[in-house]
């Protein structure tokens, strides 16, 4: 396994256990409700003229989706605390904790619509880390 995938999937092991967890997007047909996550993960890109690599940053949206504004905010009450402040160890990479950047949103997606003439109601969230690679 890469050391970018190595951060990716332990940075993914960060969700709750019995929280529906899906990567890069909800399958049709999901079951509401769920939790989607996307990364930016960070490459070796830059290093010191001595080789010593330099810190790179980390970014991870966490989507929520539920029924209901409530649905939303109880599904994020979980899932946002496992992931503020933690600090993922991966091989290859000396991470900082994940810090929440900005507001959560949450609102209706209009694009979806559900049985009955509804729209789920989603939350985001963002977080950021920064790495050094490990020589």
């Amino acid at each position: 396994m890469s050391a970018a995938k190595a951060l990716a999937v332990a940075v993914r092991a960060l969700v709750p256990a019995g929280v529906t967890h899906y990567v890069g997007q909800a399958p049709t047909g999901a079951v509401l409700p769920w939790l989607v996550s996307n990364q930016s993960v960070p490459d070796i890109d830059s290093r010191s003229e001595a080789g010593t690599p330099h810190g790179q940053v980390g970014r991870v949206r966490l989507t929520a989706a539920a029924g209901t504004e409530n649905g939303t905010l109880d599904l994020l009450d979980v899932v946002l605390p496992a992931f503020e402040g933690a600090r993922v160890s991966a091989a290859g990479w000396v991470t900082s904790p994940l810090r929440r950047l900005g507001e959560v949103r949450v609102y209706p997606d209009f694009d979806v619509t559900l049985t009955g003439g509804i729209h789920p109601v989603v939350g985001a969230a963002l977080f950021e880390y920064t790495v050094t690679a490990t020589p």
